[in-house]
């Protein structure tokens, strides 16, 4: 085993990006002065998230160093081989995720680790440290963390804690005034922890600037559309609570402890939906049968309602806050059987492709009825081509930023569960829908709903005694950070992993002490996949995701 000389601290921010960060951290902007001690002390830049950047494939991306074709997280929805789109299953969880994470690796040699509401953590595997989990936990549940002990502990400390409390409805003063109080009472925990139960690495995540960014864009940002009254002033606390975390993550170095910020994703605004099925359907690619006249379609057809329309009533009973009224089961169920009931099947017969998950960002195509190599890779030149021909009417500017063949991105034993064709959105404002009633394929997104969406270049810092004050540099990708902090640890990197070290933000005297070491990977691989969840969970989380257009 070897001896480590290092320590690291991990502090990540879901959704972080440097267009927020820098203005808020000049001399202009101010309110968040210790990211600016940060930046001035050390190496920072963009970080290259997944393509597509959603938050499950990658935070498990970077904590493993491998893409999600290798690691087997391809999605929010868990997939198998040869499963057919919207065949759903569960919500990922620890358990679906292949091959060892980075505080597994350091675990496995002799180090004690600290893993605090870093998402895809549920449920807690035991390890040589404690975890408490994260983003995708369950409602409720007890077995949040390891070892079960320290529960009643953080208990005491925060009464009722969550791990995943957040519940968006909506662009109100009440959601925000709660991401702020969660953001208090997850730090409070933090914190404790790191101080009464010292660890070699230390690895948090502040998951509120996410949910803050997808709602409340517009303030974020700080341009001409925030009206900077008193939701900006909200908006601008919790941004002095995530410097407040940089701060404090600051003050616990010394000379043997490299200090790394990061985080999944960027953001931008989001302005309109790209319903891709309702694209396929009109390339002739994907079609549906019929309601049957005595369900729910045909009723709304009598009514003269179209099943969008209703959709949006729901929402506005959400942004109002009138479903909460009613019981957690009852308005889950409500909401899952009415999509249900809405949307007409597909003719699976008939369709030669289809849209996956909104969180995978891409087309599949239909097997069954697309026969040969030479006929699938003339459909995918098509579809592919149809996407970048697509354009706004009302701005004339292309909606798709990029295309790309899936092995074009990704490498591994789990390709074939990614889609066939995969959308890069670039910066561009839309988020992708799977729906099957939607009645265009552009659609304007009430600003009440949501406002912001995932870019693909999220944030890369370092600071500490083994890092140059090299200031901003370029290509660090998000399969980097994993090797990057294992280096900064003193460990070898199994070569299994798809990231390299960043050896060049280290010291030239670190660099000649510790050789880059590669060796073969370790571990035993994952017992076979197990749902987490019950039937209620499931139901919960979903709607939770619908809240920030992750699922349609």
């Amino acid at each position: 085993m070897i001896k480590p000389r290092r320590k690291a601290i991990v502090l990540g921010m879901d959704g972080a990006t440097l267009d927020v960060l820098l203005p808020r951290s000049g001399e202009q902007g101010g309110g968040m002065p210790n990211v600016a001690a940060l930046l001035a002390q050390g190496a920072w830049g963009a970080l290259q998230s997944t393509t597509p950047p959603f938050s499950a494939q990658a935070w498990v991306s970077m904590v493993t160093g491998k893409n999600p074709a290798r690691h087997g997280v391809v999605d929010f929805w868990e997939r198998l081989p040869g499963q057919r789109p919207g065949e759903r299953r569960g919500f990922v969880t620890a358990r679906q995720i292949h091959g060892e994470t980075l505080w597994q690796i350091a675990g496995r040699h002799g180090l004690q680790v600290g893993i605090v509401n870093v998402p895809v953590t549920y449920p807690p595997t035991p390890l040589l440290g404690y975890v408490v989990s994260g983003f995708l936990t369950p409602q409720g549940k007890e077995d949040f963390v390891y070892p079960t002990a320290l529960r009643n502990e953080i208990l005491a400390l925060v009464p009722g804690y969550n791990p995943d409390p957040f519940d968006p409805l909506g662009a109100t003063k009440g959601q925000l005034l709660e991401i702020d109080a969660w953001m208090g009472k997850h730090e409070k925990v933090a914190r404790h922890l790191a101080a009464k139960y010292p660890v070699d690495l230390y690895f948090s995540v502040a998951q509120a600037l996410d949910h803050l960014q997808h709602l409340f864009w517009n303030e974020a940002a700080g341009g001409p559309e925030a009206e900077r009254g008193e939701i900006a002033a909200l908006v601008d606390r919790c941004y002095a609570r995530a410097d407040e975390m940089v701060g404090h993550r600051l003050s616990m170095l010394d000379d043997k402890t490299n200090l790394f910020l990061v985080s999944d994703h960027g953001f931008g605004p989001a302005r309109k939906w790209l319903h891709l099925n309702r694209f396929l359907q009109e390339q002739g690619l994907l079609v549906l049968g019929q309601p049957g006249d005595g369900g729910a379609g045909g009723l709304l057809a009598r009514l003269g309602l179209t099943p969008q329309g209703l959709r949006d009533v729901m929402r506005r009973l959400d942004v109002l806050g009138l479903r909460r009224r009613v019981g957690r089961l009852a308005r889950v169920t409500i909401g899952r059987r009415l999509d249900e009931s809405l949307a007409p099947p597909v003719d699976w017969a008939r369709t030669r492709a289809v849209a996956g998950s909104p969180a995978t960002e891409g087309v599949f195509v239909n097997r069954d009825v697309v026969e040969g190599d030479s006929a699938y890779e003339a459909l995918r030149d098509e579809i592919m081509a149809a996407l970048l021909e697509l354009r706004d009417p009302d701005t004339d500017q292309a909606v798709v930023h990029a295309v790309h063949r899936r092995e074009e991105l990704y490498e591994g034993p789990f390709l074939d569960m990614l889609p066939d064709v995969v959308l890069d959105m670039g910066d561009n404002p839309y988020l992708i829908s799977d729906s099957l009633t939607a009645e265009q394929v552009l659609a304007p997104l009430p600003p009440e709903q949501l406002q912001g969406r995932h870019r693909p270049l999220g944030v890369f810092a370092a600071a500490g005694p083994d890092i140059r004050p090299l200031g901003r540099f370029e290509g660090a990708r998000i399969v980097d950070v994993a090797p990057t902090v294992l280096y900064a640890l003193g460990l070898p990197i199994p070569d299994d992993m798809d990231g390299r070290p960043l050896v060049e933000i280290f010291s030239d005297e670190y660099r000649a002490a510790h050789p880059v070491q590669h060796v073969p990977p370790g571990g035993q691989p994952p017992p076979p996949p197990e749902s987490a969840y019950d039937d209620e969970d499931q139901e919960e989380m979903e709607r939770r995701l619908k809240g920030l257009g992750y699922v349609s």
